[in-house]
């Protein structure tokens, strides 16, 4: 870890910037993790609304979102500095990365014009930093300031660029438990070079298969065939602050693979170089200070996905070679820090302690609470085998069936309690639809949500013709949802044209 003031790194590290800008922004909430709280005094919002409600009074009381403080995100960046011993084989690590080379990927990828790729990158969602507003209302912006680092770092010198922001993304837990997730907001321009590549690779992504997002928890047929493996060995792992953890030289493979995806220029190789180093080595905002990072995956870049599940797959062909099972491929899946491996195994299989204890020379820590080596249907431990089921992305799967656990307290939490106030009607119905599309499949889902909705049509004072018929639209089919559901559900685009893509 690097620690600098701000005179020191904007000296020494050279980056532009307007002190008049920075001074401003730290001032504000996004920098200092102030916390809004409080109802608006202009009027009372739907979710404020449902709050009030002596049905909702006990689940408001017992919920919160997680509180943002210095100390609570100090820990969470400490987590990117602390020293770990790596004491890996060498040779099984290049046997490692030369198979996920050679089974994964794609070739001649050629990267996007800059200015397409900024158009492909959404106009909803935050420019970042230094522009503060939606990327829609700068995108020019973006395209100049990118261009003007692209051409400085072709013409051999250093170019001057933005450190991240550090953010924080607040999630629904019990009232008293606090784990806030540390975002690297990364700069505009930095963002709009990444998507060069990105973008070039995004839409072949969906051609891989053992992609974890790749998976459609809205089609029964498309997991029932994936996850039915009832008599087969399953490991299904999931790594402990993966994000941090990651070690410098696991990041290069992993950009390396990624690389031998592209057809790439002199100048496109020297672009794609420099963005790794900024990946691996992110200057961050923190309160009065800039820290620099030194291994790691930052949240906020465009890479951030598709290199931890790179670095996912090195690291379990990492373990099969040292442990001596075999995966299947085309059954398996990887997304970020989860795995689901279908597994051969040559001598016997072993217990997650100790495949935790061989990822640990990577500088790897694998979670045992969430980790499990099924056989059959029954979890193999130093003990023996002991009944249980698998799990994958959050999801518990019995013989094939995904089924995450439904709390009806907390999801109405997470329906009330929203990460930012409600501005309409609007971002309460698209709550309750992302809510009942994450939660899968699920009758209670629907049902529960449904009534809550209900309660606000009914009862609630404000205006909700905001829109009229787009409203009743969106909603149309979570308030049918007292019929019976046909367990063989459309897919998500088909519910996003139908209920999302209102004029």
């Amino acid at each position: 870890m690097t620690i600098y003031s701000f005179r020191t790194f904007m000296r020494e590290v050279r980056v532009k910037y307007d002190p008049s800008s920075i001074t401003t922004h730290l001032r504000g909430d996004w920098g200092k993790f102030r916390v809004r709280h409080g109802i608006s005094t202009v009027r009372s919002t739907p979710s404020q609304y449902l709050r009030s409600l002596r049905c909702f009074g006990q689940i408001s009381s017992s919920y919160w979102r997680d509180v943002a403080d210095r100390t609570s995100m100090t820990t969470r960046l400490d987590a990117f500095c602390s020293k770990r011993e790596i004491d890996f084989d060498a040779d099984i690590l290049s046997d490692a990365v030369k198979i996920v080379s050679d089974k994964f990927g794609f070739d001649n990828l050629k990267p996007l014009r800059l200015r397409e790729a900024v158009n492909q990158l959404p106009g909803s969602s935050s420019a970042g930093y230094p522009y503060q507003k939606k990327r829609s209302a700068c995108r020019t912006e973006i395209v100049h300031d990118a261009s003007v680092v692209k051409d400085t770092l072709l013409r051999g010198k250093k170019p001057l660029v933005y450190p991240c922001v550090a953010s924080a993304r607040r999630v629904v837990r019990e009232r008293g438990k606090n784990k806030p997730r540390l975002v690297w907001c990364y700069p505009g321009a930095i963002s709009a070079l990444e998507a060069t590549f990105e973008g070039a690779s995004k839409h072949k992504l969906k051609e891989l298969e053992f992609l974890g997002c790749n998976t459609n928890w809205m089609s029964r047929d498309s997991w029932i065939k994936l996850f039915d493996v009832q008599w087969e060995s399953i490991i299904s792992l999931d790594y402990q602050g993966f994000d941090a953890s990651v070690p410098a030289f696991l990041i290069h493979k992993a950009f390396k693979i990624y690389k031998q995806w592209f057809e790439l220029t002199e100048q496109e190789d020297r672009l794609l170089v420099f963005l790794r180093d900024y990946f691996v080595h992110t200057p961050i905002v923190f309160y009065d200070k800039v820290i620099q990072k030194h291994r790691g995956i930052p949240s906020g870049s465009c890479f951030t996905y598709i290199i931890g599940t790179l670095v996912n797959l090195i690291a379990s062909n990492y373990l099969a070679l040292s442990c001596g099972f075999t995966i299947s491929s085309d059954r398996s899946r990887w997304s970020g820090d989860d795995s689901r491996m279908v597994t051969t195994w040559g001598e016997g299989p072993v217990s997650i302690p100790t495949l935790s204890e061989v990822c640990g020379h990577l500088g790897l820590t694998i979670n045992l609470t969430k980790s499990d080596v099924r056989l059959s249907n029954s979890i193999f431990t130093d003990d023996g085998p002991d009944m249980g089921i698998g799990s994958f992305l959050s999801r518990e799967l019995n013989r094939g069936y995904p089924n995450l656990r439904f709390d009806r307290e907390k999801a109405l939490a997470q329906l009330i309690i929203p990460e930012k106030p409600d501005k309409s009607v609007h971002d309460l119905a698209d709550r309750i639809i992302g809510l009942t599309y994450a939660y899968g499949f699920d009758k209670q889902t629907y049902d529960c949500l449904a009534e809550a909705w209900q309660i606000v049509k009914n009862s609630y004072r404000g205006s909700l013709d905001i829109g009229g018929e787009r409203i009743r639209n969106k909603m149309r089919w979570i308030l049918n949802s007292e019929e019976e559901l046909d367990w063989s559900f459309k897919s998500w685009e088909f519910y996003h044209q139908l209920y999302f893509d209102y004029v």
